[in-house]
């Protein structure tokens, strides 16, 4: 391999690396700032908003209906969710639970290590 084509190399890895350091500090800030809000509700719908794709739950409880947008990776959460599943993230936490009729899942954003949240290996999958 030539000189200029290790450069190449080189250039390429750098950004490649540059572009995911960027995207997960931005996710990091993002999921800082909705560490404080707390989801509870049932998924009534599931849709992606018409401006931006972006995922979206409407959620109700108690007889009142709100929206929670998931604006980076949840990873696994929307695939897994269903309309009656019930939504449930603690104010304080990232920890997103799925409460189904027979299990209950959990959910990190894809840029938050387990590690940083306490937990040693990621426990997606519990029995009620």
């Amino acid at each position: 391999m030539n000189l200029s084509m290790s450069k190449l190399i080189l250039i390429i890895v750098l950004s490649l690396t540059s572009i995911y350091v960027i995207s997960c500090s931005t996710c990091i800030k993002h999921y800082e700032g909705h560490q404080s809000i707390e989801v509870n509700g049932m998924i009534i719908k599931k849709f992606r908003n018409e401006n931006h794709a972006i995922r979206t739950f409407e959620l109700q409880k108690e007889g009142k209906q709100f929206s929670y947008a998931i604006f980076y990776d949840i990873p696994g959460l929307w695939d897994h969710s269903e309309v009656g599943d019930s939504l449930i993230k603690p104010a304080g936490s990232l920890e997103y639970k799925l409460v189904k009729p027979d299990t209950v899942l959990y959910f990190y954003p894809e840029c938050v290590s387990l590690q940083s949240v306490g937990i040693i290996e990621n426990p997606k999958y519990r029995s009620k």
